[in-house]
């Protein structure tokens, strides 16, 4: 689709080929990392209710290691409200990047394996700082608002 020329993929590979690195990519980089910190916050939360336990420790396994869609279509969109958070989490986060210019110099893995496509060999751990501070900053925000905002009665749709 339209959409997904967009989205950054073959417009942000072809910047990094051309320039060796790119800034947009690097904003939408810290989705995986937001997950990571909100699928923890909900296993905290969840963590006296079995059938959900059960339900988020191996979604936010799978985010951890970048692999978003087990925690997203198993918890977020059914419960709603994690889902405006994951995405007010992902516009902190990604805001802190952008405002920080922070640039991603390959496109390789996500989760917690994204951290190595921040390091340049020009400006050495600069940007894997930058990254690190969006992802701290971001991550705490919705780890905090999750934790504040969760109520056993949101999770009525999942069990």
């Amino acid at each position: 689709t339209i959409i997904d020329k967009f989205k950054g993929g073959p417009v942000g590979l072809s910047t990094i080929a051309i320039n060796g690195f790119d800034y947009m990519m690097a904003c939408g980089s810290i989705g995986p990392m937001i997950g990571m910190f909100q699928g923890i916050a909900l296993c905290i939360c969840v963590r006296k209710n079995e059938k959900l336990r059960d339900l988020a420790i191996p979604a936010t396994i799978s985010q951890i290691c970048g692999v978003g869609e087990p925690l997203m279509y198993s918890m977020l969109v059914p419960m709603k409200k994690p889902l405006v958070l994951n995405i007010l989490g992902g516009c902190v986060g990604g805001g802190v990047i952008g405002l920080l210019q922070t640039k991603m110099y390959s496109f390789g893995a996500s989760g917690l394996f994204s951290f190595a496509n921040f390091v340049g060999t020009g400006s050495g751990l600069t940007d894997l700082i930058k990254y690190t501070a969006g992802v701290l900053i971001g991550g705490a925000f919705v780890f905090i608002l999750q934790l504040i905002t969760y109520r056993e009665s949101d999770a009525k749709n999942l069990l």
